[in-house]
């Protein structure tokens, strides 16, 4: 082949080939949804498949120690860590904090329920729940070590060291209409730089330079 295709410049990091092109992923803006009231809770929410690389667990353990009876967490996934992270919420008597929701297929309905989504991977590509949370207006906390600040900057969201995770989760609860301010702008970015259509005119371009080549 020619030419790689990597979904954002975070990537890199671990790509060692010279030669590459960069061409975010994108999420179908036409598909509309009904607006859906929040959870009573505040609900912070997890989504991806339940390996180490994606640190529930360490969420789990902010839970712990947070201990609000008016937070939630909701982690959305299988995989497998699935028994090993259910034992950790029961002995810690996490039962009515933490839930673990497995495989769904409503999950953007879901997502649209909770207040914040939280990315506290060790690593990441271009994870399109970003995006589908941009897209919904959700603010928006992830780790430096997941995609540093290349692709939510810190007018649009939160892109922290994950020892920060829990004292800016306290920061989102307690000024939520900032949050919904920076969710605000990320979700202009989607809109403009991010849409399905614009991610196949790009592949399309690329593939076209590739044959005249």
């Amino acid at each position: 082949r020619k030419c790689d295709i990597l979904f954002s410049r975070n990537m890199k990091t671990w790509f060692v080939k010279k030669k590459y092109y960069i061409i975010h992923n994108g999420i179908d803006l036409l598909s509309s949804m009904p607006e859906l009231p929040k959870n009573k809770k505040f609900t912070f929410i997890s989504i991806g498949r339940l390996e180490y690389v994606k640190n529930q667990k360490y969420l789990i353990e902010l839970l712990a120690k947070i201990k609000n009876k008016n937070v939630q967490l909701k982690i959305v996934g299988n995989g497998s860590q699935y028994t090993m992270l259910k034992n950790i919420i029961e002995e810690n008597g996490l039962n009515d904090l933490v839930e673990l929701m497995g495989f769904r297929e409503d999950v953007i309905s879901i997502l649209q329920k909770s207040h914040c989504l939280l990315l506290p991977s060790l690593r990441e590509g271009m994870p399109l729940v970003l995006l589908e949370s941009g897209h919904l207006k959700i603010p928006i906390i992830a780790s430096f070590q997941a995609i540093n600040n290349s692709i939510i900057e810190e007018d649009e969201g939160y892109v922290v060291d994950l020892d920060d995770f829990k004292e800016t989760m306290l920061d989102v609860m307690n000024n939520y209409q900032n949050a919904l301010i920076k969710a605000d702008k990320f979700y202009s970015k989607v809109i403009n730089k991010y849409s399905l259509r614009s991610c196949v005119q790009l592949h399309e371009q690329l593939y076209g330079r590739m044959i005249d080549q």
